[in-house]
């Protein structure tokens, strides 16, 4: 198993991230190839393979290729989440974005929520936003039409969130009142309870597909975290256009912590918050 990946600047490691970047956008560049390297190492050797060159025929002509399409892609992408992650980006939701978005629609209505979890992962965020939209609106939530899509690539992450079952660990930012009101005990998981679950509704997009994106509602708040870092600087800009697009007049995104629209897009308004930022549409 030693020549299973033979280095970087081997053809089957090429073809691989290339066919990678054809079938769902995520690009390696020559500088983080070294996680493409290793993810592929390991995933050659749990299927008891001998070389690229045998993966690669496996995901392009073997009987399941299409499900060792999905595997391929949990493996060479990093899933860490938990439940309430980045809490200044969160409370500068909380505090300012949500009030903004609620307010005006109290009196002139249409009273509804539309956010969009981008890249959900195994589901964390998008219950994250859901508890939170309801300590927004409290007692009003009964008269609102709040809608949370949540949408990822992976097809195991996806049935992960669907299951809504979560252990201390993906809860540890949690404070002890909302696990009581959100979480049901089982065993040593949490499970998540059915009036979390409700608004949120988990579907599998690829975005690299602007084919894909034509269905779905204009939104009020998108949560694209940790996401473009895994797509070339062209993907990205068409990415975040297609977001702008899909905001509604005055809506917001959230990129991760540590990403930024530097390069990518002059088209959103920078909006300063306490240890956290976000970008806003223009109303006009």
């Amino acid at each position: 198993m030693t020549n299973a990946v033979e280095g970087l600047a081997s053809e089957p490691l090429r073809q691989i991230r290339d066919f990678i970047y054809d079938r769902s956008g995520l690009f390696f560049s020559d500088a983080n190839s070294y996680v493409l390297q290793s993810r592929l190492t390991e995933r050659v050797k749990e299927l008891g393979l001998g070389s690229l060159e045998e993966y690669l025929h496996r995901l392009r002509r073997g009987p399941e290729r299409s499900c060792e399409l999905s595997s391929l892609l949990d493996a060479v992408t990093t899933r860490e989440t938990c439940f309430f992650r980045d809490m200044p980006q969160l409370e500068s939701l909380q505090s300012r974005v949500l009030p903004d978005l609620i307010e005006p629609q109290c009196e002139a209505g249409p009273r509804q929520l539309r956010i969009w979890s981008a890249g959900c992962s195994s589901g964390e965020e998008a219950y994250t936003l859901s508890i939170m939209t309801q300590e927004a609106l409290g007692d009003r939530i009964a008269s609102w039409d709040v809608r949370i899509l949540a949408t990822d690539l992976s097809e195991s992450a996806l049935a992960s969130a669907h299951q809504g079952f979560y252990d201390e660990h993906s809860l540890r930012h949690i404070p002890d009142e909302v696990r009581e009101c959100c979480f049901i005990r089982r065993d040593s998981y949490h499970v998540v309870r059915p009036k979390v679950r409700r608004p949120v509704e988990f579907g599998m997009l690829n975005l690299a597909d602007a084919a894909q994106w034509e269905s779905l509602p204009r939104m009020h708040v998108v949560f694209c975290r940790n996401v473009l870092v895994y797509f070339d600087r062209d993907l990205a800009r068409r990415i975040v256009a297609g977001i702008h697009d899909l905001l509604l007049p005055g809506g917001y995104l959230y990129v991760g912590q540590s990403e930024s629209l530097h390069g990518i897009s002059r088209e959103f308004t920078l909006v300063h918050f306490p240890g956290a930022i976000a970008y806003r549409k223009d109303c006009s």
